[in-house]
């Protein structure tokens, strides 16, 4: 009020209000406040901590040091504080409780141990272990094989040669030590057992041969030496046939047939020459390739050598200018030619051939052209027929209009070529297109080529050889 009446100012009533209360942990916080407007001044005053009475603690209690780890000393922690100290009376506090007590690591007590021991046989094993917390080293360490005193030595009496095995001298083994010695008492010690001592062999002391079986004209006969130094081992050699054998076909024609094993060279320059003689037919067989000669083919080739070769190469072909190869058949007979006749050639093939394709059999000229073989393929087998023997090459290329087909049958009735008949068509030339029957393989065949001549592996290919020279140096059959 102004004027007379004016009533002076009461003045704050200021009084401390506590914010946050201090722990033993913790400072608090406080401000003054006038109880009339409640006017704030000193906000944000500190309040002390208190004085910790740790009567709340926990021990830690001693761990005790490995034999790699390190040990620690036991202490306490008050849990209202949230110190450390070493003591029960929390009187001394621990600054740092990582570097605090720290009992440095035992090391190991290691001490030998025997795995095995050893004998005068074999040597022992043994290792390093710590006695007070197993830890191991130097495993498998060797303990060296005991001296063998050879106190069972057993004597190995001499073995004197025979005619086609070798001997041997007499010499000693201890099972003991399982060794070799010269000696009974073990001082020269034999380190090669299978060169030690070994006596040559006699060798055969063969006699005149002599006929056990004579030779007749369908059959081979036997003859025999003996060894004078053992009665039991003796040499034995066929005496050939005077004559070979053959069947008779339908048509009166006699066919002569033979088997030559793959892998082996035979002379068979004679049994042409008795074909020849008989107006005949003649079957070769090496293994599962099947080539017959007609009477004509068997007439040019008697009296002539026959160097018959056969290989069937399955890659590096050597071919340029032609795709598709499935494989090549290169057949010679070493210049004998037989051009007034034919000789079908007859081999397993199964491939399946691609989709839009056809198989065909082409004979490869010098100059690098083909011919087509007008070849059949049916039942997992191709056949064709021939006058010469050269280059042919089994071949899949683009069928006409895209379909799946297989070359002509080489005959007129579009049948199979039959091995053991005389075909009734002439013979594909070289350089003479025949146009190809049509004859449908199944799109999804399943195929392996097979090849009846022996597998020669080349690094060009695999092929197939046999060698027929002239005058006899193997059995006729």
């Amino acid at each position: 009020k102004t004027g007379a009446g004016r009533i002076p100012k009461t003045g704050h009533q200021f009084v401390w209000i506590v914010d946050q209360a201090a722990t033993a942990v913790s400072t608090g916080l406080k401000h003054e406040e006038c109880t009339v407007c409640h006017t704030k001044r000193n906000e944000n005053t500190v309040i002390p901590m208190q004085e910790c009475e740790h009567a709340h603690t926990v021990k830690t209690g001693r761990v005790e040091p490995g034999c790699e780890t390190a040990g620690k000393e036991a202490y306490y922690y008050c849990t209202s504080c949230q110190k450390y100290f070493s003591d029960a009376d929390c009187q001394l506090e621990i600054d740092d409780l990582q570097a605090y007590g720290i009992i440095p690591a035992a090391g190991h007590k290691f001490v030998w141990v025997v795995d095995v021991p050893a004998t005068e046989l074999s040597a022992g094993i043994r290792h390093e272990e710590c006695s007070v917390c197993h830890t191991r080293r130097n495993e498998n360490t060797q303990i060296p094989i005991l001296a063998c005193q050879h106190a069972a030595m057993k004597a190995v009496a001499k073995e004197d040669p025979t005619c086609t095995a070798p001997g041997k001298q007499a010499y000693y083994y201890c099972p003991t030590c399982n060794k070799y010695f010269e000696d009974q008492a073990g001082q020269r010690q034999i380190t090669d057992l299978a060169a030690y001592g070994v006596l040559e062999p006699l060798g055969h002391a063969y006699g005149d041969w002599q006929v056990v079986k004579p030779a007749t004209e369908t059959e081979d006969g036997l003859e025999e030496r003996v060894c004078a130094h053992d009665v039991s081992h003796k040499e034995q050699r066929v005496i050939l046939a005077t004559g070979f054998h053959y069947s008779v076909d339908q048509n009166g024609v006699k066919v002569y047939d033979f088997e030559v094993e793959p892998g082996q060279k035979q002379d068979l320059s004679d049994l042409f020459d008795a074909a020849e003689k008989a107006k005949g037919k003649v079957i070769v067989t090496v293994g599962e390739t099947v080539l017959v000669f007609d009477p004509k083919a068997v007439t040019d080739i008697g009296g002539q050598s026959a160097e018959l070769t056969l290989n069937v190469l399955s890659s590096d072909f050597g071919v340029e200018g032609l795709d598709g190869i499935q494989l090549v058949i290169e057949v010679s007979l070493g210049g004998t030619a037989f051009s007034s006749g034919s000789v079908t050639i007859r081999l397993p093939f199964a491939v399946e051939v691609p989709k839009g394709q056809v198989a065909k059999v082409y004979y490869l000229d010098p100059q690098g052209g083909k011919t087509d073989m007008n070849a059949v393929f049916e039942d997992g087998y191709v056949s064709f027929r021939t006058d010469h023997f050269s280059r042919f090459a089994v071949v899949f290329e683009q069928a006409p209009g895209g379909e799946t087909e297989t070359g002509g049958t080489g005959n007129e009735t579009g049948e199979p070529v039959e091995t053991g008949a005389e075909p009734e068509t002439e013979p594909t030339k070289p350089g003479e297109e025949k146009p190809a029957e049509k004859k449908g393989l199944p799109a999804g065949a399943v195929v392996a080529i097979v090849l009846g001549a022996v597998l020669i592996l080349a690094g060009a290919g695999v092929g197939v050889f046999f060698l027929l020279k002239k005058k006899g140096i193997f059995p006729k059959k």
